[in-house]
């Protein structure tokens, strides 16, 4: 059971960028984030050179903005890491519809043209390309093992 107005991020969801290059979240993913609030999408690669989106909930973006008041301004290399991950970041939030806009350097990094693959990863979720998801959906090993170990 999920806490109240806590959001799991499960599931697959496969949506068209329309001509404003917006794309549609699931309504389920929706429910305990009103329209307006403020989603961070990332752009990721991951250890295999797998370009995508990473999309980080309002609770997480609140999470990075208290951390990120704690850092002192004479933490000079803190406060650069800090400008260069938010400068290829980008906030977004969604419409009435659900429409969410990606950013065309977005959709670039992650080789989207027209569809894309929202994926569901409990607290958090990921856009891809078709191509890229159809490549990383397949376990390369045991997925038992590495659950085990998460201790699920």
């Amino acid at each position: 059971m999920e806490p109240q107005g806590t959001t799991v991020y499960t599931g697959e969801a496969r949506h068209m960028l329309d001509d404003k290059n917006r794309l549609t979240i699931p309504s389920g993913w929706r429910s305990s984030a009103g329209v307006g609030a403020a989603f961070l999408a990332v752009p990721q690669t991951d250890d295999a050179g797998n370009h995508f989106i990473a999309v980080l909930t309002p609770a997480k973006v609140a999470a990075i903005h208290a951390n990120a008041a704690q850092i002192p301004i004479s933490n000079i290399k803190a406060r650069q890491a800090l400008t260069r991950f938010f400068s290829r970041s980008q906030d977004f939030s969604y419409d009435k519809q659900g429409r969410a806009a990606i950013t065309p350097e977005h959709c670039q990094h992650a080789g989207i043209t027209r569809e894309a693959v929202l994926v569901g990863a409990m607290d958090n979720f990921f856009i891809y390309s078709p191509e890229t998801w159809e490549r990383i959906c397949k376990p390369e090993g045991d997925d038992n093992a590495i659950l085990s170990q998460l201790g699920i």
